[in-house]
């Protein structure tokens, strides 16, 4: 019997955390089989890690001891992924990581060798979300990852560079893109359109939806606290801990992060090649209207000015030590030093 494996490749930024979510602890149609290799249900860094090209040769003493462990690392992943499309017996097994689409060529063919041990066909599926909001989308996550560059251009999403690498490893007919278009999804929800493009029977109920975004103001406090963290001594913290404080941050309401068109449409503009090879494999634009309005970002000022209503929220959660400065004139420093004690006080809370 023809064994079949669908690669969900995301894309980042399109949903792809609830669909995990809900067919990691929600599949019931014996017809498909959700790997499982981690807590998350995202398999990016599972197998990443299994087919990393970086680990297959040791260059030197300095590393040697780390490559070895890298390997071993490796080999014990590969162990447990090998397992688990064993398991899978006849059913559709299904693999989910928006990493899958930039990992190294080399990395893809050594993850195509392993499953191709296994499957007779094998495609790969996913969502593809305009270059606009995915730059949107993106900047709030490397802001929450802890960065504090204002660099849109980077955030561009490489249709044409990482695409291609698929195709080229799993050949262009094995490879479908879906428009990521919440308006025309039923009900609006991604995992009923993921589950219906697949045939997947999924009960409405048992939907997992996760929603990872901050709101503008949440964002202009985070970014003002990264990009002066250094003054006021504030240390990077484990991953778990830093998610403390952003938890707390997704309670500030406001509006979403609009960047301006001035910003966006030079960088639109310069890859519009990359834009347009993704639209002939949709068959469909990806193009959007920028409406431009008086919240718009224009530049790092903008999101380095904080409004009275964050400033409010944030003094409230300090206590009543700070709850009338937030109508003096506060610093990007006095911001970050707000946050550094927000964080504090929430770590405190938390043990």
């Amino acid at each position: 019997m023809m064994r079949k494996c669908i690669i969900h490749y995301g894309m980042h930024k399109t949903g792809s955390s609830s669909i995990q979510k809900t067919l990691q602890r929600n599949l019931q149609d014996s017809n498909f089989y959700y790997l499982d290799i981690n807590s998350s249900g995202n398999h990016s860094k599972p197998i990443q890690n299994a087919f990393s090209n970086k680990t297959k040769n040791i260059v030197s003493d300095h590393n040697k001891t780390d490559q070895i462990e890298a390997i071993r690392r490796g080999n014990h992943l590969r162990s447990i992924i090998e397992n688990e499309l064993e398991k899978a017996g006849n059913r559709v097994t299904i693999i989910s990581g928006e990493s899958i689409s930039i990992m190294p060529q080399e990395s893809l063919v050594d993850f195509r060798g392993t499953l191709s041990k296994y499957f007779d066909d094998i495609q790969l599926v996913g969502y593809i979300r305009p270059p606009a909001s995915f730059i949107e989308s993106a900047f709030q996550q490397v802001v929450k990852g802890g960065a504090s560059d204002f660099n849109l251009r980077r955030l561009y999403p490489r249709y044409r560079r990482n695409f291609s690498r698929i195709e080229s490893v799993f050949g262009q007919e094995n490879v479908s893109y879906w428009n990521f278009d919440t308006k025309s999804f039923p009900s609006g929800c991604v995992v009923t359109d993921f589950c219906s493009r697949l045939g997947i029977e999924i009960n409405q109920n048992s939907i997992i939806k996760v929603n990872e975004s901050l709101s503008l103001p949440a964002i202009k406090l985070l970014y003002t606290f990264r990009k002066f963290s250094s003054e006021v001594n504030a240390k990077r913290l484990s991953t778990a801990e830093e998610h403390v404080l952003i938890n707390a941050l997704s309670d500030l309401d406001g509006p979403k992060i609009k960047f301006h068109s001035s910003l966006l449409r030079p960088i639109l503009r310069d890859n519009r090649s990359s834009t347009k090879w993704m639209e002939r494999r949709l068959g469909s634009s990806l193009e959007q209207t920028i409406s431009n309005t008086k919240l718009s970002i224009k530049s790092e000022e903008g999101l380095l000015s904080i409004g009275k209503i964050p400033k409010r929220w944030l003094s409230d959660k300090l206590g009543t030590k700070h709850h009338k400065k937030w109508k003096h004139e506060l610093t990007s420093i006095d911001i970050a030093e707000w946050m550094k004690l927000y964080r504090e006080k929430l770590l405190l809370e938390r043990r």
